[in-house]
């Protein structure tokens, strides 16, 4: 298709790009929500979540990475619809993250505050797809992961250390 036609199926290049974003939100929950659609929410979906998403990234879905995190840099000074698409839907996924930390603390699972147990995870996922796309460090993907489960273990308390030592030890990490 040419460029000239491609404009003119969309209307704008604005059209364009928030389409480009919806189909990215398609993507990212198929890949990332749907297989951890059917855990409990808390801990152990807490957990799902972020490993479920760190292999998102390392999968290499989109070829420059994390999606959202190539197009906030993209948009992050840029005023409009789409920078605002982007900030919704990514305040939502660490709403998502924040909501499953805050699950697990209401069951006496977590002790960590759970923004910053989010702040965190997000951290060690945006810092591995960084190290990889830049650097080519596919070892980063590990230490994510690591980091992940050392953060949330450090939180555990109560019946979470046994429902996190389970839940980690079935899958051999």
């Amino acid at each position: 298709m040419s460029k000239s036609g491609l404009f003119a199926h969309f209307g704008a290049k604005e059209e364009l790009q928030l389409a480009a974003v919806e189909a990215a939100r398609e993507v990212f929950a198929r890949e990332v929500l749907d297989p951890v659609g059917d855990v409990e929410p808390g801990l152990g979906r807490l957990l799902r979540l972020a490993e479920s998403w760190l292999r998102y990234v390392e999968k290499g879905v989109f070829r420059g990475g994390c999606f959202f995190a190539a197009v906030s840099a993209e948009v992050d000074d840029r005023p409009g619809r789409v920078r605002d698409r982007v900030v919704d839907l990514t305040r939502s996924w660490v709403a998502m993250l924040e909501t499953e930390a805050e699950a697990a603390r209401d069951a006496g699972h977590l002790e960590m505050e759970p923004v910053q147990l989010a702040f965190e995870i997000h951290a060690f996922v945006q810092e591995a797809n960084w190290a990889f796309q830049l650097h080519g460090e596919a070892e980063a993907f590990r230490r994510a992961g690591l980091a992940i489960r050392r953060s949330i273990a450090a939180s555990t308390i109560g019946d979470g250390r046994g429902i996190f030592d389970r839940l980690t030890r079935r899958e051999g990490r």
